[in-house]
């Protein structure tokens, strides 16, 4: 059996990619590593990438992992730990698959002014997993000559299990309110204050429009003034959710809303929504594009203005029948593309890929 060891931050949503991977028939070991904050001091940083290393450095030599499956976002905070694992894992001889779950712009554009560096690092990597064809594109126009897989998020095959969308589809017409929901990390990068504006314009024409903001983050105190000075009613805040407790938000709940500000991948918020049938309403960007080439999803635009948003979602609200088409649509790709077991097979045969070019090699 293929050993397999994956590093991911501990602080990050791709602990849960890898914890709907329980069947998956490799040894896949696990290293966790904490967060770095931007209160900390210069050489408390300095400290805690030494003690990574080395314990990173104490399971090469214990374990000898075939591969080591690497998932940074490709960001100025994870490239010199990326460096140093990457660097460390090729010492002990071991493959390395890279795994970008984010994508930064700024952090792009400085990669494209220090071409020997790059070139550098991105040699040492054997094969590459992205989640927009857009970074594909910036791999491939950066010369790598590696094997760039486009992947996606997942959700526990039984995340869906409850729902019945044609039972909620059927009370459309008599609904006595319209549940928006934004689930993320409380940020105004993340869109929440658009959000909350796109909202309060729809309330000015529609009485029964309520807003659930889940989450928590920087900027939760700030979005609960902004409600309060504006005298918003129907916004209620869940706090961070889980398990079944974010399994009934997304039921009670009719459409998703994530204006959000940064390049992403692929938000698992997203794919978890459209398994519960939800339609979407976000901005074109990284995976979320993709995304909406492949499936209707929802209402997605390039504009970060409030009074656009809530177009979008005035659009769901007042056409049931595009609102049942694009809920169908939604919940139909997300049971066939997102569950853990049918990407569990699609990483099994990446890890395959890069363990037989280790044996020929």
């Amino acid at each position: 059996m293929i050993r397999i060891l994956v590093v991911y931050d501990r602080n990050r949503g791709v602990g849960q990619y890898f914890k709907a991977f329980q069947s998956l028939p490799v040894d896949l070991q696990k290293f966790k590593v904490g967060k770095l904050t931007r209160a900390e001091s210069a050489l408390v940083k300095v400290s805690r990438h030494v003690v990574a290393a080395s314990r990173f450095t104490y399971l090469l030599i214990r374990l000898r992992p075939r591969v080591v499956h690497l998932n940074p976002s490709l960001s100025i905070r994870s490239l010199l730990p990326t460096t140093i694992y990457l660097i460390l894992s090729k010492l002990f001889r071991s493959r390395v698959l890279v795994f970008f779950h984010g994508w930064d712009p700024s952090t792009e554009k400085l990669l494209e002014q220090h071409v020997g560096s790059r070139r550098r690092l991105l040699g040492l990597v054997d094969a590459f997993i992205v989640l927009s064809q857009d970074y594909r594109q910036a791999l491939e126009r950066w010369d790598v000559k590696r094997p760039i897989f486009v992947e996606t998020t997942v959700v526990p095959d039984d995340w869906t299990k409850d729902v019945d969308l044609e039972k909620k589809l059927k009370s459309l017409h008599r609904k006595s309110k319209w549940v928006i929901l934004f689930l993320a990390e409380v940020l105004s990068k993340k869109g929440v204050f658009v959000a909350i504006e796109a909202t309060r314009i729809l309330q000015k024409k529609y009485h029964n429009v309520e807003l659930v903001i889940a989450g928590d983050g920087n900027d939760l105190a700030g979005a609960q003034e902004y409600v309060r000075r504006t005298m918003m009613e129907n916004v209620t805040f869940s706090g961070y959710v889980s398990g079944n407790e974010k399994r009934n938000v997304f039921a009670q709940s009719d459409i998703f809303c994530l204006p959000t500000m940064l390049s992403e991948g692929l938000p698992v918020a997203v794919v978890e929504a459209m398994c519960f049938g939800l339609p979407v309403v976000t901005r074109a960007v990284g995976g979320l594009k993709d995304l909406s080439q492949r499936v209707s999803l929802g209402c997605i635009t390039a504009s970060k203005d409030a009074i656009v948003i809530a177009e979008k979602l005035e659009t769901l609200i007042c056409d049931s029948d595009l609102y049942a088409s694009i809920a169908r649509n939604n919940y139909i790709y997300s049971r066939e593309h997102f569950p853990a077991s049918t990407a569990s097979k699609r990483l099994r045969c990446i890890y395959d890929s890069i363990s037989i070019r280790q044996t020929n090699s």
